[in-house]
C-alpha cells in the first residue's frame, strides 16, 4: 500500500508544480494483470518439464521397464498489478515530445505440486512415492525509461 500512496503523491505535487506549463505533459496509469489466459499451456509445459526430468534422474538408476508412468498435477493462480507515471515534454510548436516513464510491478504466482510415481515388477507393485509441494513466485520491480513520442496530429 506505500508504493499507491507515494506514486498518488508524486502525480499529485508534479501536476501541482508544473499544471500551468502546457508543455508539460504528465500521465499516471495502473492495472491488473494475470496468466489466467495462459494458465493450462503454462501448467502442461511445467508438468513436461518436471516428468522430463524425473524420467532422465530416474531412468539412470532404475529401467524405465521397473517403473510406471510418473503423475503430476501442477495448478497455478498468479495475479498482479501495475502503476506507471511518465512526464513528458513537447519542444515548442513541434509534433516531438519526450520524457522519462517509471513503472512499479507487483506479480504473484502461487502453486501446488503433486507426483506419483511406482515401482514394480511387472505385475507387482513393490513401492508408491507420492508427494506434495506449496510455493510461490513473488516479483517486484521498478523500472525508468526515457522515451520519445512524435505525434502525427
Amino acid at each position: 500500500m506505500k508504493v499507491r500512496e507515494i506514486a498518488i503523491a508524486i502525480v499529485l505535487l508534479s501536476h501541482a508544480a508544473v499544471g500551468q506549463i502546457r508543455s508539460f505533459e504528465i500521465q499516471a496509469s495502473c492495472g491488473g494483470w494475470t496468466l489466467s489466459p495462459f494458465q493450462t499451456i503454462v501448467e502442461k509445459e511445467c508438468e513436461d518439464l518436471i516428468r522430463n526430468e524425473f524420467n532422465k534422474l530416474a531412468g539412470s538408476a532404475i529401467p524405465d521397464v521397473f517403473l510406471s508412468p510418473f503423475l503430476s498435477n501442477l495448478d497455478i493462480s498468479s495475479s498482479g498489478h501495475v502503476f506507471s507515471l511518465a512526464l513528458s515534454y513537447r519542444f515548442g510548436q513541434s509534433r516531438f515530445s519526450a520524457g522519462v516513464r517509471g513503472d512499479c510491478f507487483v506479480f504473484r504466482l502461487p502453486y501446488v505440486l503433486s507426483v506419483e510415481e511406482s515401482l514394480e515388477i511387472p505385475g507387482f507393485r513393490l513401492v508408491t512415492v507420492q508427494g506434495q509441494g506449496l510455493g510461490r513466485v513473488r516479483l517486484n520491480g521498478l523500472a525508468i525509461l526515457l522515451f520519445g513520442r512524435w505525434t502525427p496530429l
